[in-house]
């Protein structure tokens, strides 16, 4: 591992860098936080890089077609490469939300992508309003039956 400073020895294992990995991943869309219907995706690719606790992802699915889902479910992406970390509780984030550009999908504000946090390998979109709260993008609110696409790229805490 990079031992910070690197002058300094660390017989402790404290300030010692030793965790880095990099790796693909599938990503699955889905009406339900687990189970449920899964949406068949045209084209995909999914890519992290993990760093001590910190898990990039950057995501491309192209071509989504939702036919077989609940169009009144929740919208939700599984299939993270690792379990997120945090709780309200524990004075952290209960989501961790990324950038997300998403096409023929409706929405007013703007869609962000919400890791779940406490242990999960999942997470949902939200339409965020300004002066308004925001609410989860349904089945629903993708337009077409299977030319739609989301784009994700962010960071979460791992467990």
């Amino acid at each position: 591992g990079i031992t910070f400073p690197a002058t300094q020895a660390s017989s402790s294992g404290v300030n010692v860098l030793d965790d880095y990995e990099e790796g693909s991943f599938t990503p699955v869309l889905r009406d339900a936080d687990s189970g449920g219907n899964a949406a068949s995706i045209g084209t995909s690719t999914a890519q992290y890089v993990k760093i001590g606790r910190v898990v990039y992802i950057t995501m491309n699915m192209f071509n989504i077609n939702k036919s077989g889902m609940t169009s009144s479910n929740v919208l939700y992406l599984t299939g993270l490469p690792f379990a997120s970390a945090g709780t309200s509780s524990n004075g952290m984030s209960s989501r961790h939300p990324m950038s997300c550009e998403v096409d023929n999908i409706d929405f007013t504000g703007y869609v962000t992508f919400d890791v779940t946090a406490n242990d999960f390998t999942r997470g949902d979109f939200h339409d965020n309003v300004d002066s308004a709260g925001d609410t989860q993008l349904t089945v629903s609110d993708i337009t077409t039956s299977a030319d739609s696409d989301i784009l994700i790229n962010g960071w979460y805490l791992a467990v």
